[in-house]
């Protein structure tokens, strides 16, 4: 427990000086002496001349002292109002911090090695080709404004890409279902549905971020992919989220929140039966695309909470899967799909 100090009480040449102090005051006041006589003689202002006179200070001293008494207007006039005191300068705006971590994207020069690498070989043997990415540009063929070439005509090796793989659902495989940026202009909103699902940003210095959009407009992918002086340069929307944080999301999940209600719904619906599928994950600040060949949802969910994946978005599958593989890698897939991945593998 703290110790109370005590008042210090006024030395004795202090006190008897007062009263000389007083009268010099007085006199230079002249027609405000008989008031400021009684404002001295206040036990409350002495007491208060008491305190600030340690520090040469006063509350009822002339003026340049800690108080000083206002001036008389002259006879007849009113007094001038006194000044409002300034307003303190706004605080400067807190600069969000950066939404990025190793669990939701890959950014350049960050590593995380938190765990042992991703079992590549073990994901092979599983049912899986891995790309592990280094860098991955949104193609969109069906765009009004300088669409991109079809994914079959996308150049392979040399200056071209190391894979092409398909992107989101589509209708009639041409118009996207989900919100398409590219250069950071975006070509299409996209369907409703797509408001709360999953997707993969590529910011302006190439970091990859997968994780759940809230909304649909430009403004909005900005807001939820972006970081503070690091805007959305790509976007492709409308993907499942299959797992967020490292856990597997729920069947209510994708049945409510994300609008999968074709079929049986959620974890069983039509886009999650057993067939081919583009996905892009995330695990440890390190971004992958993947093709699971002949995998269901609940399969793909399981093996990649497995493998240790932190954040999982599933695209096209089926008739709507295309894969090109300049190494031979995987085996291609011709669907239909006017969306894609132009993908550049780690060396």
């Amino acid at each position: 427990m703290s110790r109370a100090h005590a008042r210090p009480s006024p030395a004795p040449a202090a006190q008897a000086a007062a009263p000389e102090q007083s009268a010099s005051v007085l006199s230079a006041l002249g027609s405000n002496a008989e008031q400021l006589a009684q404002l001295v003689a206040n036990p409350l202002v002495q007491a208060c001349d008491s305190v600030l006179g340690l520090f040469g200070a006063s509350c009822s001293g002339p003026a340049g002292t800690a108080a000083s008494p206002a001036k008389s207007a002259a006879p007849g006039t009113t007094p001038a109002p006194a000044k409002p005191a300034a307003r303190p300068a706004a605080p400067a705006p807190a600069v969000p911090p950066s939404k990025l971590t190793p669990r939701n994207s890959q950014r350049p020069g960050v590593d995380s090695n938190a765990r042992p690498p991703l079992d590549l070989a073990g994901l092979s043997r599983a049912g899986y080709t891995v790309y592990p990415m280094a860098a991955v540009d949104v193609l969109y063929a069906g765009a009004k404004k300088a669409p991109d070439a079809p994914l079959s005509q996308q150049p392979l090796g040399g200056k071209g890409y190391d894979a092409v793989l398909s992107g989101t659902f589509t209708t009639d495989y041409v118009q996207s279902a989900g919100p398409i940026v590219r250069d950071g202009k975006m070509d299409t909103q996209g369907h409703a549905k797509a408001t709360g699902r999953g997707g993969m940003a590529v910011l302006q210095d190439g970091s990859i971020v997968v994780g759940r959009a809230e909304g649909r407009t430009n403004e909005q992918v900005q807001a939820t992919f972006g970081a503070p002086g690091n805007p959305v340069r790509d976007f492709m929307g409308g993907g499942a989220l299959l797992v967020e944080n490292g856990k597997a999301v729920g069947d209510a999940d994708l049945r409510g929140r994300q609008q999968f209600d074709q079929g049986g719904g959620g974890i069983q619906a039509q886009q999650m039966r057993t067939t081919q599928h583009v996905l892009v994950g995330i695990r440890d600040g390190e971004a992958f695309a993947l093709v699971a060949h002949e995998k269901s949802g609940a399969s793909m969910q399981r093996d990649l909470t497995g493998f240790g994946l932190d954040a999982v978005v599933k695209y096209d599958g089926g008739s709507g899967a295309a894969v090109r593989d300049g190494a031979g890698g995987s085996p291609d897939y011709r669907g239909k799909n006017s969306t894609g991945l132009g993908i550049r593998t780690r060396r």
